[in-house]
């Protein structure tokens, strides 16, 4: 009640002008590109100006590591990460698709703890996944910051990930869908 919920076009200057907006959600921000008024990320921000308790939130895959705005953006924050135990030893890690061991046939995927080189089941993973924590990684930036890959989602195994790896791992454009 009493809200309302407005969709605008990245590419659009007339949809991100005249209107006052206190929750601002970006999407896919590293594909935006400006236009004839500027910057789309600039102009959606100066409608927040009406709220001294504005909330924006940018959300994004990222690109090119010295072009990729939300990577930019991400390296200004507080850079939460997201801790995972091992069932095992109980050591912290952050996932990495290097720990994911599969051979090529992709039928045994695994993914290995860095501390004690334990072998994790996909469903071991998911249990460790709902144990993790975030942590900062620059608790000194005022700004929160948010980092995980698809290896953490309990909606794709590792078995897919290792497929969509071994199909694109001779096309570097590919694989960077996968990172």
């Amino acid at each position: 009640p009493g809200g309302h919920l407005s969709i605008a076009a990245s590419n659009s200057p007339a949809d991100l002008a005249s209107r006052p907006i206190r929750y601002l959600l970006f999407d896919e921000v590293d594909r935006y590109v400006s236009n004839r008024e500027g910057d789309p990320i600039n102009i959606a921000h100066a409608r927040t100006s009406t709220y001294f308790n504005a909330k924006e939130v940018l959300v994004s895959s990222p690109t090119d590591e010295e072009t990729s705005r939300i990577w930019a953006e991400y390296k200004m924050s507080d850079q939460r990460e997201f801790y995972v135990p091992c069932h095992q030893c109980g050591g912290l890690q952050t996932l990495k698709f290097g720990q994911v061991k599969f051979d090529v046939d992709v039928k045994d995927v695994k993914y290995e703890c860095e501390h004690c080189k334990s072998l994790w089941t996909n469903h071991q993973k998911n249990l460790n996944v709902r144990k993790g924590h975030w942590r900062k990684g620059k608790p000194e930036n005022e700004t929160v910051g948010f980092h995980i890959n698809a290896i953490y989602s309990s909606f794709k195994t590792m078995e897919d990930l290792a497929k969509e790896f071994i199909g694109a791992k001779e096309y570097p454009d590919q694989l960077k869908v996968l990172s």
